[in-house]
């Protein structure tokens, strides 16, 4: 059903709630864009070691990893497939950015070396949401990929992701730190005077903990990147008009519970006011029972002892008897999924499977239903 999608399409990003199986989702989907003959590249921005260990891998680094035609030819038949996944290192991608668009080696060294850059690029680690609006940008940018999924974080952190571009360019317009900065490292000391009193308290407490070195290193950083911001910001534009183009499909993950139909909902609206376009939604584990009047069930149950014997033909049909509760409960929340698609967007189920899913043979039965 997808295949129109995956041939078409640059961009697919994949979103949702934790614990939906996201991650697989876009294992899958990639798996499947590269059984089509496109070089594929699915990249996680939530680190999880679920998409190295179900393709085959010990683990999953800064850089794309192909995955083993000969492993892929095995559990799909298709050949000579080309595959890659690789992992968000934020810290990485900031070195990189430094690396390739500073304007000369002076000030590449400058900015690496510099003790709060050390510091901020570390601590960004933890907040992955603008490094990954620049990997993905690179990917687009600077490689050959004709496909590209991406695994985004749990829905709160993927709406960071979605308002990066624009975070970062409001940033840069505003120049905040420089403003407030440059001016008063120019008079020395005695600039703290130029400050209001909530920041000159700060900069005081700073000044006792650290010396007064700190701001001179703030500084510095700040105006070794001046010549950088640029960039920065026309990169930050960039990645918003890709996002909104009709070369990025959005796909929301979604599974069978009240809490992550809720949150399908917040992300929907959200993506509306950002002006990004939701193309589909997955509702995965779904129970493998449908609805069925009594006549369908009683012409399964005929079905069923043909192939198994009456005895258990009985009980599978009270399984699926014992479960219609639940099974309404999910229909209702299918269609309120339905409700939030216009024409042309679509709706897949994926059912529960047995057991959980942690290998190539596991994607790509679940690839099939996509």
């Amino acid at each position: 059903m997808l295949e129109k999608i995956l041939n078409e399409k640059k961009i697919i990003l994949v979103c949702g709630s934790g614990g939906v199986g996201k991650t697989t989702l876009a294992a899958s989907l990639a798996l499947k864009g590269a059984t089509l003959g496109k070089k594929t590249i699915v990249l996680t921005i939530d680190p999880a070691k679920r998409l190295a260990t179900s393709m085959g891998l010990a683990k999953l680094g800064g850089e794309p990893t192909r995955i083993s035609p000969k492993n892929i030819e095995a559990q799909t038949g298709h050949k000579d497939i080309f595959l890659d996944a690789m992992m968000l290192d934020t810290k990485r991608t900031f070195d990189e950015l430094v690396t390739r668009y500073a304007p000369n080696a002076a000030v590449k060294d400058r900015i690496l070396e510099n003790k709060i850059y050390l510091h901020l690029s570390n601590m960004m680690a933890g907040s992955q949401e603008y490094m990954a609006m620049e990997k993905l940008h690179d990917l687009v940018g600077h490689t050959d990929y004709d496909l590209i999924v991406v695994d985004t974080p749990p829905t709160t952190h993927a709406i960071d992701f979605l308002e990066a571009p624009d975070r970062m360019m409001s940033m840069l317009g505003d120049s905040m730190i420089h403003v407030l900065l440059k001016p008063a490292l120019a008079m020395g000391k005695s600039g703290f005077f130029l400050f209001d009193k909530g920041a000159k308290l700060i900069l005081k407490v700073l000044d006792k903990i650290t010396g007064f070195e700190l701001l001179k290193d703030v500084a510095d950083m700040l105006d070794a990147f001046r010549e950088m911001l640029g960039g920065f910001e026309s990169r930050a534009s960039d990645v918003k008009k890709m996002l909104q183009s009709n070369k990025s499909v959005f796909v929301l993950v979604t599974a069978n519970d009240e809490r992550s139909v809720s949150e399908a909902r917040f992300f929907d609206e959200k993506m509306k006011s950002l002006q990004l376009n939701l193309n589909g939604i997955i509702m995965n584990r779904c129970f493998p029972f449908s609805e069925a009047s009594e006549k369908e069930v009683d012409e399964d149950l005929k079905e069923l002892s043909k192939k198994y014997g009456f005895e258990l033909a009985e009980k599978i049909t009270q399984v699926r008897k014992n479960e219609e509760p639940l099974i309404e409960e999910e229909i209702v929340r299918q269609k309120e999924m339905k409700s939030l698609l216009e024409k042309g967007q679509f709706f897949l189920k994926i059912p529960l499977f047995q057991g959980d899913v942690h290998d190539l043979e596991g994607l790509w039965s679940i690839a099939s239903y996509l």
